[in-house]
């Protein structure tokens, strides 16, 4: 139920793009067109020629103008962003450490330590296989359904669901993602603890740690509240 309705939600905004896209092919092309036919005196075949060229790339322009300032506005561009500048941290980070590794192995070696054994060359990365992820703590990171505590959720809303598109930093693909959860409405966000944000910040997929950062349960409580009077 939840995966219909998060593609219900984004038809909307599609069928605006396309259809934006075919006004503004469609009248710029007639318009340069009608242009070419009565000042230059072109051919009808001409001018449908001249149509095509100018009106199909138009539209198709205006298609991706329509769906880039829909996704500026709500700010999956700017989530997208941020999770490639993530990953690619997270990947310069393990590559480094990798390289740390290998130096301290050849060190090793060259020191004339006895030969490693092929659990400890791939515990130093020798094999080119990237070392286990691990906290700030050093020790190995918890897999994301462990950290914390997962919040209560409802097989669906309680009447017709809030907009959570109204939280900061929650678009429509992390709307639909709460709701595939089972989060439909303020007030189960406002009663998230610390254990709970802990598991949202670390589950959400796209920007993990939103949840915290942007203050989600506080803005929850405030909703909740102007909805309630």
């Amino acid at each position: 139920m939840s995966d219909e309705t998060g593609k219900t939600r984004g038809q909307g905004p599609d069928r605006i793009a396309q259809l934006a896209g075919v006004v503004v092919g469609v009248t710029l092309g007639a318009y340069v067109a009608w242009r070419a036919v009565n000042e230059n005196d072109n051919s009808l075949i001409s001018a449908l020629l001249i149509f095509l060229l100018i009106g199909v790339p138009a539209g198709l322009f205006a298609v991706k103008f329509v769906e880039a300032v829909r996704a500026f506005l709500s700010g999956d561009l700017f989530d997208d962003w941020e999770r490639m500048s993530r990953m690619h941290g997270e990947a310069t980070e393990r590559k480094a450490e990798q390289e740390r590794r290998r130096n301290a192995a050849a060190r090793s070696v060259a020191a004339g330590a006895p030969a490693a054994s092929p659990a400890a060359a791939v515990a130093a990365g020798v094999t080119g296989a990237p070392p286990p992820v691990a906290d700030r703590g050093g020790a190995p990171a918890k897999p994301p359904e462990q950290v914390g505590t997962r919040p209560p959720g409802l097989d669906e809303p309680r009447g017709g669901p809030d907009d959570l598109t109204k939280l900061k930093g929650v678009g429509p693909k992390v709307a639909a993602w709460l709701n595939s959860k089972g989060y439909w409405h303020y007030d189960q966000i406002a009663a998230w603890g610390e254990d709970e944000i802990a598991w949202i910040d670390a589950n959400l997929e796209g920007v993990k740690g939103r949840a915290s950062r942007d203050g989600w349960v506080e803005q929850a409580k405030a909703l909740a509240d102007e909805t309630k009077s």
